[in-house]
């Protein structure tokens, strides 16, 4: 078992599971490895170990999902303590300890040649050219992994037959320990210079299979998605066999299995905005006949269907359709409805899981779409990114949101008309410990209940899926503007241009820091070799600010380095571009959450650092929104830990202070701008 799922079972997450892989019931585009135990998440790119899953599940920043893994060590002793993130690429790929050498045994190339049909031209042409191998030990075949000349990973294939299949196959298929992440089995076909055609499989068998159906005359690169980045490894392996040697492509074709899995990989170059003609490269897909191109060869399949990727989901519902089949079961009409609910359910979040990553690429293109995005963020700070992304798009001018009950218990109502907006929100079920092991409520015994319910056992809910809510903005309700700030979540804030106001939220932010281990000191001189107006030591957990600062623009530096400090920012963990991109971005959504305007110092301090975004743009969109979530969670945990105290605060000074006259403010008054000048510097 992985150590991941001792987490889902700790935690109380359902999950669902089909061979080697399982997947939370909550998250459909979610898959998690038993065998390489690693999780990925399809629809955005996301992937990790242990902490980043309970980071990328629970919504939670780096720091929180790290104190939640101790929480899960601590109470599971037995499962496995190493920390993965820190350790999987610190053990180079080792091809020795796999025992493998270039010349097959009979039983290797049998499996090849008759059981797989791969002819034996073809199959002796790649063992000589070091394609193939055999793990002698295990007679198991090796497909190395190729980075010019080095080997960095390898698929390996069982040969031997399995009566009582493991994990749903009857031959063992997996990869090799500390295999890259990011690159996988490829081989080039046709004749002439440098590849224009690529094709993509999903394993090396299919790959060979496709080559030999289909025998392209043209110079045609084949790669197999070995590693756990997919996208990745297919531009890493253009990158080496196409790109070096002076080619570009011309044609891409998607050659995965013809299964679920196959056309979610598909349904992710559609997410990304790319076309099947772009005037550059067209991008088709090609659909095996069986499940596989394997299978089609076994087969005799002489033909592929080969359609363009924008009718990928024409084509696809068309199949669908003609797959349907009248019900023949014998469940009751009640039962038949119920699934019937939940598949349009899935379906339903599926949908709004898209229009998330659509509108999240349009929202993060520039620095200014960037900052513009962080006013959003502030409005909705205890919302998680994806709400914020669909609530933005499904309603950009929104102040507020609520439930239709929420606002009928405030005396107001929805207007006529009106449509509602799509978010997320978490199921969560009752937990009772028992022993070590926190147990669902209502799989418990009536003793242990009654003992929950007086305290006498610990319960703690925990988050078991997902489901889509409707809300409605408060200017949707017939509420009237002068109360819109009852529904207003913590804004206690109204342009705190006044000293006593920056005062009183430096104080606040002072004491969240003491509360999370941070020391916050102020020095006349930081460094005479430098001109930063502060710094994040990780080692000493301390920020160090010029002290002769205005106290505004201490109060932004002040939140600058709280964002290094709670995204636990280490040289040798993150590149500085995108360190000082998420501690700017996590100040910005602070700052205007406290009605203080800093669009005009952040932009070019983004764009200094990030090369118009560029560096950002370098990076899978998987890890642009990974870089992003993390922003809105260490903002958020600020906001939630400084409102509270400022509230008080600004109550204590209202009591003492003497009642004096009104004075009117200059009408059009801005939020605070500190005109802080942007500094070339290794932080503020």
């Amino acid at each position: 078992m992985s150590e991941i799922q001792d987490y889902m079972d700790w935690a109380g997450i359902t999950y669902e599971k089909s061979g080697h892989w399982i997947w939370p019931t909550d998250r459909d585009s979610m898959r998690v490895n038993l065998n390489k135990d690693y999780f990925n998440r399809f629809s955005t790119g996301v992937w990790g170990h242990l902490r980043e899953f309970i980071a990328e599940h629970d919504d939670l920043t780096p720091v929180e999902a790290k104190k939640r893994l101790a929480e899960f060590q601590q109470a599971n002793p037995q499962s496995r303590r190493v920390d993965r993130s820190t350790t999987v690429d610190s053990q180079p790929f080792d091809l020795s300890a796999l025992h493998a050498e270039r010349q097959l045994s009979t039983k290797c190339r049998d499996y090849l040649i008759k059981t797989r049909k791969i002819p034996t031209k073809l199959v002796d042409q790649l063992v000589q050219q070091g394609q193939i191998m055999e793990d002698t030990q295990h007679h198991n075949l090796v497909f190395p992994w190729y980075q010019g000349d080095k080997i960095v990973g390898a698929d390996l294939q069982g040969t031997t037959y399995m009566k009582d299949p493991h994990q749903g196959r009857h031959y063992f298929k997996g990869i090799a320990r500390h295999s890259a992440h990011d690159f996988g089995w490829a081989q080039v076909v046709g004749e002439g210079g440098a590849p224009t055609r690529a094709v993509i499989c999903e394993a090396p068998i299919d790959a060979m299979s496709y080559g030999q159906l289909f025998a392209p005359q043209e110079p045609t690169l084949i790669v197999s998605l070995g590693g756990v980045e997919k996208t990745g490894v297919f531009a890493n392996m253009v990158a080496e066999r196409i790109g070096d040697h002076g080619g570009k492509i011309k044609e891409l074709v998607l050659a995965t299995d013809n299964d679920d899995a196959g056309r979610q990989f598909i349904q992710q170059f559609k997410d990304a905005g790319i076309q099947g003609n772009n005037g550059r490269v067209k991008v088709n897909v090609a659909i095996p006949h069986e499940k596989d191109w394997n299978d089609d060869l076994k087969a005799g399949q002489t033909a592929q269907q080969v359609i363009s990727l924008d009718q990928f989901d024409n084509q696809m519902s068309k199949q669908s359709e003609r797959a349907v089949k009248p019900v023949t079961t014998s469940k009751s009409p009640e039962e038949v409805s119920k699934e019937s609910y939940t598949d349009k359910r899935r379906q339903e979040i599926a949908q709004y899981s898209k229009q998330v990553l659509a509108a999240a690429r349009k929202m993060t293109r520039t620095p200014e779409d960037l900052l513009e995005m962080t006013d959003f963020m502030a409005r909705f700070p205890q919302y998680s990114f994806h709400n914020q992304v669909l609530i933005k798009e499904q309603k950009a001018g929104a102040l507020a949101v609520a439930g239709f009950t929420k606002f009928k218990q405030m005396g107001a109502k929805v207007q006529k008309g009106q449509h509602g907006i799509k978010i997320f929100a978490p199921n969560m079920v009752k937990h009772v410990k028992i022993s070590d092991d926190w147990v669902p409520l209502n799989q418990v015994t009536n003793e242990q209940k009654q003992a929950a319910k007086k305290h006498q056992l610990l319960t703690k809910e925990f988050i078991k899926g997902y489901r889509l809510v409707t809300v409605f903005d408060v200017t949707q309700t017939t509420m009237k503007a002068a109360d819109y700030p009852k529904i207003y979540p913590n804004r206690p804030y109204e342009f705190p241009s006044k000293p006593e106001n920056i005062a009183e939220l430096t104080q606040a932010v002072d004491e969240f820091a003491r509360g999370q281990g941070i020391t916050i000191q102020e020095r006349t001189h930081l460094n005479s070799k430098s001109v930063a107006k502060g710094y994040y030591a990780p080692d000493a957990k301390a920020i160090v600010i010029q002290s002769g600062l205005p106290d505004s623009e201490k109060l932004k530096v002040r939140l600058h380095e709280m964002g290094h400090a709670l995204l636990e920012h280490r040289a040798d963990k993150v590149s500085r571009p995108i360190a000082e991109l998420q501690a700017e971005l996590t100040s910005a959504v602070v700052m205007k959450h406290c009605g203080i305007n800093v669009e005009r110092e952040a932009v070019p301090y983004i764009s200094a650092w990030t090369d118009h975004l560029q560096k950002l743009d370098e990076r899978q969109f998987g890890q642009q929104m990974t870089i992003i979530n993390d922003v809105n969670r260490a903002s958020r945990k600020i906001i939630e830990g400084i409102d509270p105290r400022y509230q008080e605060l600004e109550k204590s000074r209202a009591q003492t202070i003497v009642q004096k006259a009104p004075t009117l403010e200059k009408p059009g008054m801005e939020p605070l701008d500190m005109g802080i000048q942007r500094q070339h510097s290794l932080s503020r």
